[in-house]
Parts: structure tokens; sequence; C-alpha cells
């Protein structure tokens, strides 16, 4: 299987057009929310955090939550989805005993 490619784009960029400061985008690099790409001088995030990031920016923004906040939501988001996947699995294969 083929692995797929990445594609990044340029913070200040998305920034621009989301209306996200910049700032906020360091900040959760920092707390590892998200990974920031640094290439000749420009700093970049995968296209596949986008989602990720505005959720995060609404939760921050709206809600007043903290960046320590939005750590330990992520990671009940991710234990959620692995959670859901898991359920998925198991009921796949208690099907296949009905």
């Amino acid at each position: 299987m083929m692995a797929k490619e990445k594609n990044y784009i340029l913070v200040t960029h998305f920034c621009q057009h989301a209306n996200v400061e910049e700032d906020f985008i360091q900040n959760l690099n920092e707390y590892g929310l998200v990974l920031i790409e640094e290439r000749n001088t420009e700093s970049y995030i995968d296209e596949n955090d986008i989602s990720k990031i505005e959720k995060l920016f609404r939760l921050y923004k709206d809600l007043s939550i903290n960046y320590e906040g939005l750590d330990v939501i992520n990671q009940m988001l991710q234990r959620i989805q692995q959670m859901d996947r898991r359920m998925k699995l198991l009921q796949q294969k208690l099907n296949l005993y009905e």
C-alpha cells in the first residue's frame, strides 16, 4: 500500500484566510497539538490539521478555553475516536457470528 503524500499550507496564508492569529498556531505547536514544519524560514502546517485547528480555535475564542484545556479536550477526542474505531471493529467481528 502506498503512503499518502502530505500537503502543507503556509501558516501565514491559512491565518489570513481563516482569521486565526499566527500566535495561536505557534502555541498549539508548543503544546504538541499541531506540528509546524519549518522550510526556508517559512512555517507550514499539514492540511489534515486544518479542521482540528479551526475546532480548537472556536473553543479557544468562543468558550475562552486555555491551551491546557485544549490539550485535555484534544486527548479526550482522540480517545473517543479510538474507542469508536474499536467498537466498530468488534461489531463487525460480532456480526460474523450472528
